[in-house]
Order: structure tokens, then C-alpha cells, then sequence
């Protein structure tokens, strides 16, 4: 009985932390894509300021 339990509760832990860890990877892509795609619009915008000069 109490190993079922146990093993329930290692269970649940490991899909709290996959859970958490999922979560964290896509804030992860998220900021990575939006810093990505300023970065990316900030040197356009950069180049055509320095071109237009």
C-alpha cells in the first residue's frame, strides 16, 4: 500500500516538474522569438537609417 502511495507521489512530482519545465520552455521561446524579432527590426531599422544617411 505504502509503496503505491509512494510511488503516486513520485509520480505526481515527476509531472509537476515536467509541467514546470514545459511552462519555462515555452517562456523560453516566447522571449527568444520576441528579442529575436527586435533584434532583428532594430539592425533593419538601423541599416536604413545608415543607408538614408
Amino acid at each position: 500500500m505504502s509503496t503505491i502511495e509512494g510511488g503516486g507521489l513520485i509520480g505526481n512530482i515527476f509531472g509537476v516538474i515536467g509541467a514546470v519545465a514545459t511552462t519555462v520552455g515555452g517562456v523560453v521561446n516566447t522571449v527568444g522569438t520576441v528579442v529575436g524579432n527586435t533584434v532583428k527590426f532594430g539592425l533593419t531599422q538601423l541599416f536604413t537609417i545608415l543607408g538614408s544617411l
